[in-house]
């Protein structure tokens, strides 16, 4: 199938087909907020069809109220720390923090409390950073964090400290106002 769009809709259809075969039944979907959501992508002959038990996209946590020009989605922050191998005893800092995504995420990752259960169930990627940052048995005391966020712009560092704020972090994360150039 040439055409992603064409081929989502036979998928959809099969589905449907099934679940009235097997239920006697037209089903209902929710456009808005179904319960489960497929994501259908083709090229050529190779199809990737992705299962979701969450109507909200993984990348949206509901901290990030508000954001300045090019914000990084959730999911691209936690890729971030885990491929750049910081680990929870290391200083973190992000010179041009912005709204301050990467640097929450983190400290997200940190706070065994802030951690939604239901991302953990949801999402391989979550689950896999939580096991890798946090220990059941321990939680980070706020002296040992080393997180620290700046940007030049005052209105990206109130940014920043609102969402970390939202996120129930901002005790974790130092944000300043400072020029990259200025940074020692």
């Amino acid at each position: 199938l040439k055409d992603s769009r064409y081929a989502l809709y036979k998928f959809k259809d099969a589905i449907k087909d099934r679940l009235r075969d097997k239920r006697g039944e037209e089903i209902e979907v929710d456009r808005d907020e179904p319960d489960i959501v497929f994501h259908l992508r083709s090229n050529r002959d190779f199809v990737n069809i992705e299962l979701s038990i969450s109507s909200q996209p993984f990348n949206k946590h509901g901290y990030r109220l508000e954001f300045l020009d090019a914000p990084i989605r959730e999911n691209m922050a936690q890729a971030l720390i885990h491929f750049s191998n910081w680990k929870r005893d290391d200083v973190l800092i992000d010179p041009m923090c912005g709204s301050g995504t990467i640097l929450i995420e983190a400290a997200l990752l940190l706070k065994k409390k802030y951690i939604n259960e239901k991302l953990l169930n949801e999402s391989a990627v979550y689950k896999m950073l939580f096991e890798k940052y946090v220990s059941p048995e321990q939680d980070i005391k706020l002296e040992q964090v080393k997180i620290f966020g700046y940007d030049i712009n005052p209105r990206a560092i109130q940014i920043a400290k609102d969402n970390a704020r939202r996120a129930g972090v901002d005790k974790l994360i130092q944000f300043e106002k400072s020029d990259i150039l200025n940074l020692t």
